[in-house]
């Protein structure tokens, strides 16, 4: 799966290691695989932007609908499902249980589909990290 989108070269910091925000940009992609900070055109982080629409996708190919339309807090699922009750939402709200979606599964989508950035997992470092304790 690739997607070019916006197709911008990750700006760090003078260290090499530290990644800086990209710059905001027009809205690119299709809505419900937007990340939300490119929904509010606001600066990103270009690891995060990336991350999101693979979490969506996984979400998608899983269980085969589309956790929300567009990423937006006026819709409830994508407030609830991007605060920390995604899995919650999935086991009780659509009724699926470990036949339909492991619970390693939805923990890692729940942490990577954090509305808030300093709570979603940004990193492939981080996601290995979770799957392999």
């Amino acid at each position: 799966i690739i997607d070019f989108g916006m197709a911008v070269r990750i700006p760090y910091a003078n260290d090499g290691i530290t990644r800086n925000l990209i710059a905001a940009q027009p809205r690119c992609g299709k809505l419900p695989y937007m990340c939300p900070e490119i929904y509010r055109s606001v600066p990103f982080d270009g690891h995060a932007a990336d991350l999101w629409p693979t979490a969506i996708s996984m979400f998608k190919l899983i269980l085969e609908f589309h956790p929300w339309p567009f990423p937006s807090p006026l819709d409830p699922f994508y407030r609830k499902m991007t605060e920390v009750y995604l899995v919650a939402v999935c086991r009780n709200g659509f009724r699926l249980d470990q036949s339909d979606i492991s619970d390693t599964s939805l923990h890692l989508l729940e942490r990577m589909l954090q509305s808030n950035l300093t709570d979603r997992l940004i990193s492939l470092e981080e996601i290995r990290a979770l799957l392999d304790p």
